[in-house]
């Protein structure tokens, strides 16, 4: 199949772009301006074309365009052809129909746990194609399993009707398209309302209007309330209770309570083989080379540590995927998965640990 996508440089579209890729289609593109994302796709063997033209559809069979394009040529012109036209999220949703799919959403933390998602059920044979959201990451498997971010900041939510879905929390957002957070927890309802009778709902337990949500699919909780079917302690390692029982614990190498939290959302419902591959997925993987990095903007300095260890040390700080690196002499720690710290003298961490730049 021939397809382009316009606003290729786009974060959902380039990992729309990705998957048809690995499945053999003869993906073309283009975008306004050249970017990171768009060289990277052109290494990849996709043609990008910098600017809008009705020839760039000559002869395709599907034309992709991003959400934020209201009016082309080339749209205009792939109507007029009868090329088949979808919108990214309208494509997605045709992609999370055909599979036996895994929807995340939320108003935060939704790429972090499609990221843990994708990472585990990879871990445990499971062969997903994966689409997250921040453009970081796409993988195309071979199995009928498809993880994907879902976003709900245009109402393009209720598009999806996914097997399983996972709802992080509901918060105001994006105040261009709802008035109101009444307005965002409607969208929420309405989409797990959607699931089938034979799926799973897997909502946070810690976050009100998310674990309220009523659906006709099986529902679970999961976090650090009492009242969670799939509860963590918030103290490392954390052990994960259900039904009353240790399943388990996991010292997690990725920092951050929330992150914590998180763990028991994409094993929920699974069996215990997938939970024990999650724990050693998540403990033992090479901090080094991650199945899926987290998006640069993780990666902020979230302040310092004022102890005589880290007094007076060189830190190196570098990017895995722009190569930027930057050595500062000061006690500055990141919220980054990995980060590379070398202390003077005899207290010297291992070397080489490469970080994710915000840029």
């Amino acid at each position: 199949m021939k397809v382009h996508l316009m606003g290729i440089g786009g974060a959902g579209v380039s990992a729309l772009a990705r998957v048809f890729l690995a499945r053999g289609d003869e993906v073309s593109g283009c975008d306004v301006r050249e970017s990171d994302t768009t060289a990277a796709l052109e290494d990849a063997g996709v043609r990008v074309e910098i600017g809008h033209d009705p020839e760039h559809v000559l002869f395709k069979d599907l034309l992709v365009y991003s959400g934020a394009i209201k009016e082309s040529p080339e749209l205009d012109a792939a109507k007029a052809m009868g090329v088949r036209v979808l919108t990214r999220a309208e494509m997605l949703a045709a992609l999370i129909a055909e599979s036996d799919s895994i929807a995340i959403a939320g108003s935060a933390g939704k790429t972090t746990v499609t990221h843990m998602t994708g990472h585990i059920l990879t871990e445990a044979g499971y062969d997903p194609t994966v689409l997250v959201g921040d453009g970081s990451s796409a993988r195309a498997g071979r199995s009928k399993w498809l993880v994907a971010e879902v976003d709900e900041s245009d109402g393009s939510l209720i598009l999806h009707r996914p097997n399983r879905a996972i709802v992080t929390n509901i918060e105001f957002d994006h105040p261009d398209h709802f008035k109101d957070v009444e307005e965002v927890q409607d969208l929420f309802a309405r989409f797990v309302a959607g699931l089938p009778a034979e799926g799973l709902a897997v909502l946070c337990a810690d976050d009100e209007r998310a674990r309220t949500l009523e659906t006709p699919a099986r529902r679970i909780t999961y976090g650090f309330s009492e009242s969670a079917d799939y509860r963590c302690d918030d103290r490392r390692p954390i052990t994960i209770h259900h039904a009353g029982h240790e399943l388990g614990k996991v010292n997690l190498r990725q920092p951050g309570r929330h992150r914590w939290s998180d763990f028991p959302a994409p094993t929920g419902g699974w069996n215990s083989s997938v939970f024990s591959r999650a724990r050693q997925s998540m403990t033992t993987t090479p901090i080094t080379r991650p199945r899926f990095a987290p998006p640069c903007r993780r990666c902020a300095s979230s302040g310092t540590a004022a102890s005589s260890w880290f007094f007076s040390r060189t830190v190196t700080r570098g990017c895995r995927r722009c190569s930027r690196t930057s050595r500062v002499r000061s006690p500055q720690r990141t919220a980054c998965w990995w980060s590379t710290y070398t202390a003077p003298g005899r207290r010297t961490r291992p070397a080489s640990r490469r970080a994710t730049c915000q840029t």
